[in-house]
């Protein structure tokens, strides 16, 4: 059993009395998988003596997974953009966006609004972020990040910093 799992399992075991279907819900965050989800579910099915699905969402689905997890909450925040920009009188196609983060959640975002006609300009990991005013292709970033594990030197953009000046420093 390698590190991740034993920690992931470990952590599974601390906290079985706290949680489950109807208590609390554990779901994925930053560093996490369907298959660190996998594992606590696992260990979790072991202490309570028997399967709960309902005990933790973004399971592989061999375990009781939902079809889609994965993107859910990048389509969630897709129909909220769509919403927000009725709201607002923008039309999605042609408009420019800009994304901050380029995760689990912005990348099906961008891949969303991308095939509605919005034109991606600007997108930002926690490496920096990277800028082209022509346009951003989210399938060929989300190759590239696979690859690199960053946005900022994606070759068809800018590079950019990423870092914006403190709210409390002034500027001139």
């Amino acid at each position: 059993m390698d590190a991740l799992s034993s920690l992931t399992r470990s952590y599974a075991a601390s906290t079985a009395n706290f949680i489950g279907p109807d208590k609390d819900v554990p779901a994925p965050d930053v560093g996490t998988n369907a298959q660190t989800m996998g594992w606590f579910a696992d260990e979790y099915f072991k202490i309570a003596g028997r399967i709960l699905l309902g005990v933790i969402t973004a399971k592989p689905l061999s375990i009781g997974g939902s079809r889609g997890r994965s993107t859910a909450t990048g389509r969630g925040v897709f129909f909220a953009t769509l919403e927000a920009a009725k709201t607002y009188n923008i039309r999605p196609k042609g408009a420019r966006v800009s994304i901050q983060g380029y995760g689990n959640v912005a990348r099906p975002i961008a891949r969303y609004l991308h095939e509605i006609g919005c034109k991606i300009v600007a997108v930002s990991d926690s490496t920096g972020g990277a800028y082209n005013p022509n346009g951003i292709n989210p399938l060929k970033l989300e190759k590239f990040k696979r690859k690199t594990a960053r946005c900022k030197v994606f070759p068809e953009a800018k590079k950019s910093h990423g870092k914006a000046p403190s709210p409390w420093t002034a500027t001139s």
